[in-house]
């Protein structure tokens, strides 16, 4: 199996790692993908953000836990920010610059999770159409 998954890898231009029973496969903007391999059973499939990444920052986690934090954030800025309308005068500012922080997190967030989830459909093919 992994011979083939690592055939498909090449083919398609992948940048990819091996160490072992495990593959690294690099997506692009500190997006990464592991399959382990250890279990002969079942293929693990993990997502993982690196750091320096345009969703947690300097932060490493994987997806889900990146799209967790970020809504908990996002619901702290919100209760900021409407404690901060009283004090305001003018509070279609602070109501545009929390639009552009949510679209910023939610266009981010459905790019990673897209390109993660189409990858791992993609795996999934490779492994049905060869299996081992």
């Amino acid at each position: 199996m992994k011979t083939t998954i690592k055939n498909h890898l090449e083919r398609f231009g992948y940048d990819y790692t091996d160490h072992g029973e495990i593959l690294t496969v690099r997506m692009g903007f500190s997006l990464q993908v592991v399959i382990d391999l250890s279990d002969p059973e079942k293929v693990r499939l993990i997502d993982r953000l690196k750091g320096w990444n345009f969703l947690t920052g300097i932060i490493e986690t994987n997806l889900k836990r990146a799209m967790i934090f970020n809504t908990i954030g996002l619901i702290a800025v919100a209760l900021i920010f409407i404690l901060l309308t009283g004090f305001v005068v003018d509070s279609a500012i602070l109501i545009i610059i929390f639009t552009a922080l949510m679209g910023y997190i939610l266009l981010w967030s459905l790019f990673y999770l897209t390109k993660a989830e189409n990858f791992k459909q993609k795996l999934n093919i490779w492994i049905k159409d060869h299996p081992e």
